[in-house]
């Protein structure tokens, strides 16, 4: 449902704005998350490429995860009240017309019989997949499966379950020792700013888990000045 949101709100910018660029969308959209964020009393943003490339995903059937603020943002830009509201009609949506196809069949139902019966097929999926959906948080330095509760969801740290992520994605705490290239040259280490503009490093490129801001490679500037300053090497020479 994040995706279709996202999609929606792209398709929306590009009405206002015409044939700008999918960067340029992003940033627009950007800074109708900040404003609107503000508005609600809960200051959020994702930037403008995150944005086009989360957009990217969800049109190729990926599934994607937005927090609660930036969900309810996109809604309200939408003309829903929060995203909650445009779950809520999005199925109402889905509902009218599944009963479009059923006053159809009763018409024609000789003809559209084989129709109906995979939009059947496609609805009870669709529904299945909602009351099976699986969350997760983060937990210190790494994630969690939890269930999803309205605290949680109130509170902007749920995020959709990601198997992949769950298991390996971890917040680690690297020394002069650490490595941060392989032999080839790819990045090992990555690192990001907390909500407190503290450098925090982690095992795996992706977003900040609190502040959803993308994660970046280390350079050797920043090993030598965050993880392996000169008088600590200095020192352990000694």
């Amino acid at each position: 449902m994040y995706g279709r949101l996202l999609i929606k709100a792209f398709k929306k910018i590009k009405e206002q704005f015409g044939n700008i660029s999918d960067t340029r969308k992003g940033e627009e959209l950007c800074a109708i998350i900040e404003q609107q964020t503000t508005e609600n009393g809960r200051f959020d943003t994702l930037g403008g490429r995150r944005l086009r490339d989360l957009r990217d995903q969800a049109t190729l059937g990926q599934e994607i995860s937005l927090r609660s603020g930036i969900a309810d943002a996109l809604s309200q830009y939408l003309g829903y009240a929060n995203f909650i509201d445009f779950q809520s009609q999005m199925r109402e949506e889905n509902s009218s017309l599944l009963e479009k196809w059923k006053r159809t069949y009763n018409k024609h139902r000789a003809k559209v019989i084989g129709t109906l019966a995979l939009i059947l097929i496609a609805v009870l999926v669709l529904g299945y997949g909602i009351s099976k959906q699986r969350w997760m948080i983060w937990d210190k330095d790494h994630y969690i499966e939890v269930d999803f509760t309205k605290e949680r969801y109130k509170k902007g740290v749920l995020k959709m379950y990601n198997e992949y992520t769950l298991a390996h994605f971890k917040q680690i705490y690297p020394d002069c020792n650490t490595e941060i290239f392989s032999g080839d040259g790819k990045p090992l280490v990555w690192y990001g700013k907390n909500p407190d503009k503290v450098y925090e490093f982690f095992n795996m490129d992706g977003e900040h888990p609190l502040t959803g801001k993308d994660l970046r490679p280390v350079t050797g500037y920043i090993f030598e000045k965050y993880i392996c300053p000169k008088d600590s090497l200095n020192k352990s020479n000694q």
